[in-house]
Parts: structure tokens; C-alpha cells; sequence
């Protein structure tokens, strides 16, 4: 016997996110009418699958590829992913709380004014590093393309 399905159809998710509605917001509304709780992944996950949502790329704040699981909560690349959410032209830049737009612009400025860039190492226990900003850095990462090229 399959499980009783929580979520209502994606045109209804879809019809809220149009009229407004956060995934969080959604979420909280499908958990108060089936007295379950809802997580705000499932509701983001079922509106991405059925292509309501524009899925928000890194590229430019997290280059590097692969990120090693054991990285993926860095404090580092939780910055990065909240200036990408905050840069983008997408729905997910109204989703940065202001405590977190907060600290991610002080951790900006502190990188700024002592000249730093974030670096990854997949191979280290470590992961991300403080190196001091070279003329060709760009933006808040050293880029793998000029390590490769520096080497």
C-alpha cells in the first residue's frame, strides 16, 4: 500500500506561489490543513520537479566542483550560497532572513578590508582557507581556473 500523498497537486503549490506564498509559507498552510507536518524541502522539491521554480546556480560564488560532502556545511560556503541568493535575479534572494543578509554582509566587508578571498581544497581536511586576494581574484573566491594557471 503506497503512502497517503501530503503535498496537493503542483498547479495548486504553483497558483500560491503566484499569489505570493513562500515554499515556507506553503508549507505551513498544507501542514495546518492535514495536521501533519510539511517541510519547506518537500514543497521546493515537488515545485523544482514540476518545473515551477527556477533553479538558483552557484557557479559564480562556488566554483569549485565537487564539493566534498564533508564541506558542505562550511561556515564559508553558507556565506557564498547567501550572496548568490542574495545576487541573483530569482525568487530565492527574497528567501535571505536579515540576520542572514546581516552576516553575510559583515563577513563580506571583513574579507574586504583585510584583502581576503576564499580558496577550497577538496583534498584537505579543512576545505576552505583565507588566502590573501591576488590582481586577478574577482569577486569573493579564487578561482580554480587561476590556480590551474598559477601553478
Amino acid at each position: 500500500m503506497s503512502a497517503r500523498r501530503k503535498l496537493p497537486s503542483e498547479s495548486i503549490m504553483a497558483g500560491w506561489v503566484e499569489n505570493g506564498m513562500t515554499h515556507e509559507e506553503i508549507a505551513k498552510r498544507i501542514a495546518d490543513e492535514i495536521g501533519e507536518p510539511v517541510s519547506r524541502t518537500s514543497v521546493s522539491g515537488a515545485l523544482s520537479r514540476a518545473g515551477y521554480t527556477k533553479r538558483l546556480r552557484y557557479d559564480d560564488y562556488i566554483p569549485w566542483s565537487p564539493v566534498a560532502l564533508k564541506h558542505n556545511s562550511a561556515y564559508q560556503i553558507t556565506m557564498l550560497r547567501i550572496g548568490a541568493r542574495l545576487n541573483a535575479d530569482h525568487e530565492s534572494a527574497g528567501k535571505v532572513n536579515a540576520g542572514e543578509k546581516k552576516r553575510f554582509n559583515k563577513w563580506k566587508k571583513e574579507l574586504e578590508d583585510k584583502g581576503l578571498v576564499v580558496h577550497y581544497d577538496y583534498n584537505t581536511p579543512e576545505g576552505f582557507f583565507y588566502v590573501p586576494r591576488r590582481a586577478q581574484d574577482t569577486g569573493l573566491v579564487r578561482s580554480p581556473d587561476l590556480i590551474a594557471k598559477a601553478g
